[in-house]
């Protein structure tokens, strides 16, 4: 397998084919991540995105074609980290998991409204045995 940039061999294992294709599945990955360290605005990235599409796209493996096709679909959301000062939408994902598992274990709760002042009272708890 050739490393996407310099074209040079970048493994070269014996056995299952399969164990290689998952370390340079691996690799692709992280060379994904690192345009997100290296990119300093927008349309750094949105290149450095399509390029690293175009080079994914020619090894011809239906992985990274579909993997090609899913961020070409969503590039603009993921230009928004860039467009927007690096803002992300984790901590709302994170206090949506926290009312949905605190909703699950809402069944023991006698009341409604209960539920709602354990709901305000998530962004201050801290340990899961303080729900």
């Amino acid at each position: 397998m050739r490393n996407l940039l310099s074209g040079s061999v970048l493994f070269v294992e014996k056995g299952k084919g399969g164990d290689a294709l998952k370390k340079f599945r691996k690799h692709l990955k992280r060379k994904a991540h690192q345009i997100k360290g290296v990119a300093m605005d927008s349309t750094f990235a949105h290149t450095a995105f399509l390029f690293w599409c175009e080079k994914s796209q020619s090894f011809g493996l239906s992985c990274l074609k579909r993997m090609t096709k899913t961020i070409k679909k969503h590039l603009e959301g993921i230009l928004g980290y860039w467009k927007h000062s690096s803002l992300t939408n984790a901590r709302q994902e994170r206090f949506k998991n926290k009312v949905s598992w605190l909703t699950r274990q809402a069944y023991d709760y006698r009341d409604e409204e209960y539920l709602h002042l354990k709901i305000y009272d998530l962004p201050h708890l801290t340990r899961k045995r303080d729900l």
